[in-house]
């Protein structure tokens, strides 16, 4: 149940990933031609299109999707039904759909075709990217685009599986950088003013969540987790002193807070994972921007579900020695519900006792009365108990072979 459990997971966040990949890469085409052709307002107004693309491809929709309640062709209908109601003109309407049937196409051959070779699933990577027009060579890419084609090109030759933990982390890997990508679209006409000009609108945000030490990505937040987010103005290489400035910061578009020099600001994520909150800045009045304007920008803070992962320290997941430590480690819980977090373990369906129970990131695996080769099933389970509704719980699997 939890193999299947974990399949379909797997699967959603493959189509996921994959979608914002298409989202991307049609803002980054819509964003480049409108501002060769048009300038910066018709950029503006391609941003906004695909604001409106990531509400039309949505998570109900790719569930109903994998969980088999909508096959392929009805799926595509109900995009090409969406976009047109949106008023998204026929030929960008084609685009999108030609990308998402090769999405369709790549993520069947990772997961229903047990004898998927490389070759086919670089040949339905690359019909998606020419379906899209991009091309990652001769292109030159800022150091996040070029770490994302990199991460994708190992997922191509590495897919995601139930016996593939690598794969499956690279996953997050690539999820975390989608989050990065949203938040560099520009999000209104104000913005793209502001990229173009010497003056420079810095807003940052930082999570109070946990992640292993050591660990080198940033700390995405989970759900009810604080974000401290801060804003600075540079202009002409030196930072603008704004304590005397009236500074609003709004959350999904309504004004939380104001004041003079406010240039700090804090929330408490609300939302349940896998989406994301829009924080908005302003300053009244600021230089040559209009005072309706001011200094105005907006990021996307990415929400997503806290996680647990096993690392087994033995090559290809394989051990000879009797006694053998697992360790577990644990993502994007709110820093302030650590104390309420509680691993469990299991060893082939029976739960397992941890050594020391003041520590239960780690398991100690005794094999000293096997005396031949066994396959031992691991599962950790990672519960917050004080959610009552269950959805910070985190669980994850893990096959080891004992050959003695």
């Amino acid at each position: 149940m939890v193999n299947n459990y974990a399949s379909m997971q797997a699967r959603a966040r493959f189509l996921t990933i994959i979608f914002l990949f298409v989202i991307f890469v049609i803002a980054f085409l819509s964003f480049s031609l409108s501002s060769a052709n048009a300038g910066s307002a018709v950029a503006a107004g391609a941003s906004a299109e695909v604001i409106s693309l990531k509400n039309i491809i949505s998570n109900a929709l790719l569930d109903a999707y994998s969980n088999g309640k909508l096959n392929q062709q009805q799926l595509v209908q109900e995009l090409e039904n969406n976009l047109k109601a949106e008023g998204f003109k026929k030929s960008m309407r084609q685009k999108i759909i030609d990308g998402v049937k090769s999405v369709l196409q790549l993520n069947q051959t990772y997961f229903n075709s047990g004898s998927a070779t490389n070759q086919s699933s670089q040949q339905a990577l690359e019909q998606f990217l020419n379906s899209l027009n991009i091309t990652t060579e001769g292109k030159q890419t800022n150091t996040t685009e070029a770490s994302f084609f990199e991460m994708l090109s190992q997922l191509e030759k590495n897919p995601p599986s139930l016996d593939n933990p690598a794969a499956t982390t690279l996953l997050d890997k690539l999820l975390e950088s989608f989050n990065n990508y949203l938040m560099s679209i520009p999000q209104s006409e104000e913005e793209v003013l502001a990229k173009e000009a010497s003056v420079q609108f810095l807003i940052d945000w930082k999570a109070e969540s946990v992640v292993p030490r050591g660990y080198q990505g940033k700390a995405l937040p989970g759900p009810s987790t604080k974000i401290n987010v801060s804003f600075n103005i540079i202009d002409n290489n030196k930072l603008v002193d704004l304590s005397n400035r009236q500074i609003r910061w709004y959350l999904d578009d309504e004004l939380i807070e104001s004041g003079i020099g406010l240039q700090t600001f804090s929330f408490r994520t609300f939302r349940m994972g896998d989406t994301y909150h829009r924080v908005r800045v302003e300053v009244s009045n600021y230089k040559n921007h209009p005072e309706r304007l001011g200094a105005v920008t907006t990021i996307r803070v990415p929400v997503i579900f806290p996680k647990v992962v096993l690392e087994a320290p033995f090559p290809h997941h394989v051990f000879s020695s009797q006694k053998a430590r697992l360790p577990a480690k644990i993502f994007y819980y709110s820093k302030d519900a650590l104390a309420s977090i509680i691993l469990s373990w299991e060893i082939d369906g029976n739960r397992a006792s941890v050594t020391n129970p003041k520590n239960q990131t780690f398991l100690d695996i005794d094999m000293t009365d096997v005396k031949q080769k066994k396959e031992i099933n691991i599962l950790v389970e990672a519960e917050n108990v004080t959610d009552q509704l269950g959805i910070t719980s985190a669980n994850i699997s893990l096959s080891l072979t004992y050959l003695p």
